[in-house]
């Protein structure tokens, strides 16, 4: 361990990680400590260095820093639930119905650098049985299964997502990680071979593989269901986020606008017009303009206008600001004046 006057001491893990006993580069001690199954420390003597499965202890005594949440080692359980929320939960054990509980209640034999396992076959519940690298663990056929799950309900882009990348670096090196065909890869470098002739087959080079226990089960060479899944999932999230519009304009024009994050629904009703006349209804996505003030712009008198190929665009505009986005309607140009109001739904 370093500090700013450069090495200060040494760390010396048990099979969970949990530091036992820190040396000085002199060969003395620095501290040493016992832990109980929980963590809760006991013995201790020296210089405090508390380390507990690889996490430190956080500046409130008795708690400890993961990546997605904190431990209390008194109490044996986390202080936020899992993040998965129900999805936590196993019927077929009893251990994962508390979402606070600690890698399932069997902290000799299990440990959770990421706060969000909570099963004894999750593959960092098993890590340090299967060597350094705990993604080639045997339970990396469950914790496909459960990326998978989780990366639906995040995305690639969620913190979550983000942080596991990051991990994930840590172990292969910087840049030397990428998500690609729907899963996670490692730039693997080549042995250096030498045969019975004596020349080199490989030397300095490598290739990117597919990680053991990372969701790329679904993929077929180029192609990935889950990457599918996964871009639908992210555009589902965008909709939430943004005012979804369905109109009519024939001679009579009627809009409905509703952006489900904040539970605001807008209505429209006025005159307008479609060239051809057989045009009539038209859904798009508010997502540029004045994004502010969007029910201002559509909440009250106001002009629209719409051109579309199938695919096309549709603005509102009025002393408050302008906003538009793409639409999907049938082929024509369409205009309208109209007067509306918005509220908010349970």
């Amino acid at each position: 361990m370093y500090t700013s006057s450069g090495l200060a001491y040494y760390r010396h893990s048990d099979w969970l990680g949990s530091s036992r006993f820190a040396s000085t580069p002199s060969r003395t001690k620095y501290f040493d400590v016992a832990y109980a199954p929980y963590g809760e420390d006991y013995a201790d003597s020296g210089t405090v260095d508390l380390n507990f499965t690889g996490q430190n202890q956080d500046t409130v005594s008795g708690m400890y820093d993961f990546m997605y949440r904190e431990y209390h080692a008194n109490s044996g359980r986390w202080i936020q639930p899992d993040p998965a929320g129900p999805a936590a939960a196993n019927l077929g054990n009893p251990q994962t119905w508390n979402r606070y509980a600690y890698v399932g209640n069997i902290p000799l034999t299990a440990v959770d650098p990421l706060g969000l396992f909570t099963h004894w076959s999750d593959v960092f519940g098993t890590a340090r049985m299967g060597g350094i690298d705990p993604l080639r663990d045997p339970g990396g056929a469950w914790l496909a299964d459960q990326l998978q799950q989780f990366m639906a309900d995040a995305g690639l882009l969620s913190p979550m997502q983000q942080g596991f990348g990051t991990y994930l670096g840590s172990i292969y090196g910087s840049g030397k990680v990428r998500f690609n065909d729907g899963g996670w890869q490692a730039y693997t470098p080549y042995p250096d071979w030498t045969s019975d002739n004596g020349f080199t087959i490989h030397t300095g080079n490598g290739r990117w593989v597919s990680m053991p226990g990372m969701p790329t089960a679904a993929s077929n060479g180029n192609f990935s269901w889950y990457g599918i899944l996964s871009w639908i999932n992210k555009g589902l999230d965008y909709l939430k986020t943004h005012p979804v519009t369905i109109s009519v304009n024939e001679i009579l024009a009627g809009q409905i606008t509703y952006q489900a994050s904040t539970k605001t629904i807008c209505g429209n009703v006025g005159l307008g017009a479609s060239v051809p006349p057989t045009k009539a209804v038209t859904v798009g996505i508010l997502n540029e303009g004045d994004m502010g003030k969007w029910t201002d712009v559509v909440g009250s008198w106001g002009y629209s206008f719409g051109a579309n190929l199938f695919l096309g665009y549709q603005g509102s505009f009025n002393s408050s600001g302008k906003v538009g986005g793409p639409t999907v309607s049938g082929i024509g140009l369409s205009g309208s004046y109209t007067y509306g109001g918005c509220t908010t739904v349970p």
